[in-house]
């Protein structure tokens, strides 16, 4: 009768270790596949963390043309300078949602920006709002041809607004 209880605390105790492993593989697998993903929306977000071109991130470096466009830049330029406007166009959870955006160009490049908070919805006006306040450096002082931004300051939705109007800008700006 000893003989048995011992045999059944022997199973019983290697059936809880099996468990403790799995548990502890479940949590493995969770920790790695959260490090994976928190790594790859920092890379998406930091604009300097990549020299490549990656899908809906900002590559190019915040500096800004101190002096002006030069008389090549000009020349080279596809584009006329001047102030333009467009509505950009994307779709939200909760529907449809537009983001007013006023570029001013010289030579190519973006010399000034502003953005209309246009949302209809109140969680996409809290979001459009917020990036309205953050995304002028990474526009700013760049070729407008290089403007694509990603996430800004948590909002993913308004930079594709915010990139459909530049393609209508782009477009309404060719010489």
């Amino acid at each position: 009768m000893e003989e048995q209880a011992n045999q059944n605390n022997g199973k019983s105790s290697s059936k809880v270790g099996l468990a403790i492993i799995g548990v502890i593989v479940v949590a493995f697998i969770g920790i790695v596949a959260y490090q994976s993903q928190n790594q790859s929306q920092n890379q998406n977000t930091n604009p300097q963390s990549s020299p490549a071109v990656t899908q809906g991130a900002q590559t190019e470096t915040n500096t800004t043309q101190e002096a002006g466009p030069t008389l090549a830049d000009q020349e080279a330029s596809a584009y006329k300078d001047g102030t333009y406007n467009a509505v950009g166009n994307y779709t939200s959870p909760g529907g449809q949602e537009e983001l007013g955006v006023t570029l001013t160009v010289a030579s190519g490049v973006v010399v000034d920006s502003t953005v209309e908070v246009l949302a209809t919805r109140p969680m996409s006006k809290t979001r459009q709002t917020d990036f309205s306040e953050h995304y002028k450096d990474m526009v700013v002082g760049k070729s407008i041809d290089e403007i694509t931004l990603g996430k800004v300051s948590g909002s993913s939705l308004s930079p594709k607004g915010f990139n459909d109007a530049v393609e209508k800008i782009k477009a309404e700006a060719q010489s």
